[in-house]
């Protein structure tokens, strides 16, 4: 419900502040005198566009706000300069405002979109009338559901297809290291082995010469220090402190001759073998090799093999995550088509029901001839998974029906598009008929009609001021009219008098009391009468 207008320097207006009542407000006021003001007003604030020469001569800018529900609206268009929108004092793009009030008013008149002309929204009128909008709302839930999981999986595809490229480069990597099995620090030990046996000839000759050289011959290490041991001894009997050189000498004698026995058992013992130099040479080739390839160590191989391992492991658990997406969408296609077939079976029966009522409220509003039609219709799609009538059907958020109201209001002529009839006061007696068959289903709040009485009088002028009675009591609404019987069954009366203020434009409106809204229900109807005869 708007429950407030604040407008300043817009067009003729000045300043104005009004508050607004529920049910039915009629708007009167002479040709000419800015009743249409108000309302552009309001639909600006709502987010349509505004011309900068709205705004008042000599002003640098215009305000517009309206109170809604708990909501603030404030619009301000400047003459230089761009405009701005507020939606409780936060910047708002006029795209966003229009959203997000979309199911707060609705205007009616020669040059305003409107909502029930749109066929985006006839589907949804439908489905308010068949009470299923939870339905609805599931089978959009479900939508993007599908929606999302095909998306997801066809990046698995994408991915596991590149890596199915790759695994079989992997299982041979695999292959070639576990073929190896480098063990830690194996290369060191290795290349120590290999450099014994690659060295073996000349680790005997240095080690005989050694030998020789230790034992042998007058120029053996051992006897020289024997002789060198001998006076030594027997400086021993003239100071006894020589001892501990002796002890010396005679402790690196046993050390010598250990050192001896040392090297005889290691050439004892020491053996030459080919076929294990070649399987040294051959286990290191392998081992830096793989090296090479894979990380420059034993350790960055075995790293290695790690990381790949677990990218196969990957590719198997995203080959079973593909076959649970892929379950996933089938079960989510079930669970569509289930539902969507209930939707539509529920539309085709209510669709005829409907369209009783609309064409019942048309007769009541003077228009005997109208014939008003709601057509559900498929776009074939050799894609979809939905079958309709054995034909594959183009799916969306809602369903795979689509809807669109058709009307005709004069005899013999074809039914047409409701989108494309003409604009007018019919159209908003069309509309008024179509809101009341929607008064308890409407989102819609507000509803705001201009020039409603374009055109009729006398028993049917009676019966759309009988609707708009009807329809106040649910909704807040604004008519201009110039119709007695409308204001005389108006719950309030706002009158619009143009006044010169000091050389100046400007309009007075105000709400009439019970005296006053009389006297412009006589003018109305002596207006009325004038005009008929």
């Amino acid at each position: 419900m708007i429950k407030n207008l604040y407008i300043k320097n817009f067009a003729i207006i000045k300043e104005l502040d009004l508050s607004f009542n529920d049910g039915l407000t009629a708007i009167t006021g002479e040709t000419g005198s800015g009743k249409t003001l108000i309302l552009k007003a309001i639909s600006i604030a709502f987010g349509a566009s505004c011309d900068r020469n709205m705004v008042r001569h000599g002003s640098k800018s215009a305000i517009i706000e309206v109170v809604y529900d708990q909501n603030i609206i404030r619009r301000i268009i400047r003459y230089e300069g761009p405009s701005s929108a507020y939606l409780n004092d936060k910047p708002i793009t006029l795209k966003k405002l229009k959203e997000k009030t979309q199911y707060v008013a609705d205007f009616h008149g020669q040059h305003d979109q409107q909502l029930i002309l749109n066929e985006n929204y006839h589907l949804y009128y439908l489905d308010r009338f068949c009470d299923q909008e939870d339905q609805v709302e599931s089978l959009k839930i479900i939508y993007d559901k599908i929606s999302k999981t095909k998306k997801k999986l066809k990046i698995f595809e994408d991915n596991l297809s590149k890596a199915k490229d790759q695994k079989e480069l992997i299982l041979f990597q695999i292959s070639e290291i576990e073929s190896v099995s480098p063990k830690s620090n194996e290369d060191d030990i290795l290349e120590q082995e290999l450099r014994v046996l690659s060295n073996s000839e000349s680790i005997i000759k240095l080690l005989n010469e050694a030998n020789f050289l230790l034992t042998e011959g007058d120029l053996a290490v051992n006897h020289k220090l024997s002789t060198i041991l001998k006076p030594v001894e027997k400086l021993i009997e003239i100071d006894s402190n020589i001892n501990n050189i002796a002890e010396l000498l005679k402790q690196a004698l046993v050390l010598l001759e250990q050192t001896s026995v040392d090297i005889n058992f290691y050439l004892g013992s020491f053996e030459f073998d080919k076929e294990r130099l070649a399987h040294l040479e051959g286990r290191l080739n392998e081992i830096e090799r793989l090296k090479r390839k894979y990380g420059g160590s034993i350790s960055a191989v075995n790293d290695f093999l790690v990381k790949i391992k677990e990218n196969i492991k990957d590719m198997d658990l995203g080959e079973n995550l593909l076959l649970d997406l892929k379950n996933k969408i089938n079960s989510l296609k079930d669970s569509y088509i289930s539902i969507s077939k209930k939707l539509h079976k529920n539309r085709a029966v209510n669709s005829k029901i409907l369209s009783e009522e609309i064409i019942k409220n048309m007769n009541l509003l003077e228009m005997p001839n109208s014939k008003f039609d709601i057509r559900i219709f498929q776009t074939y799609d050799d894609n979809s998974f939905v079958s309709h009538k054995d034909e594959l059907v183009k799916i969306f958020p809602d369903g795979y029906d689509q809807v669109q109201f058709f009307l005709s209001t004069n005899p013999g002529q074809p039914l047409k598009p409701l989108s494309i009839i003409a604009s007018g006061g019919e159209v908003s007696r069309i509309m008024l008929s179509i809101k009341s068959v929607f008064q308890s289903l409407d989102p819609l709040g507000t509803l705001i009609f201009d020039e409603i009485d374009s055109g009729i009088s006398g028993k049917a002028a009676q019966k759309v001021a009988s609707h708009l009675k009807i329809l106040g009591k649910t909704k807040q609404i604004f008519c201009i009219s110039h119709l007695a019987q409308i204001v005389t069954s108006a719950d309030n009366h706002l009158h619009i008098n143009k006044k010169i203020y000091d050389n100046n434009v400007g309009l007075e409106l105000r709400y009439l009391n019970n005296e006053e809204s009389p006297v412009i229900i006589k003018e109305l109807f002596i207006g009325s009468n004038l005009i008929g005869n």
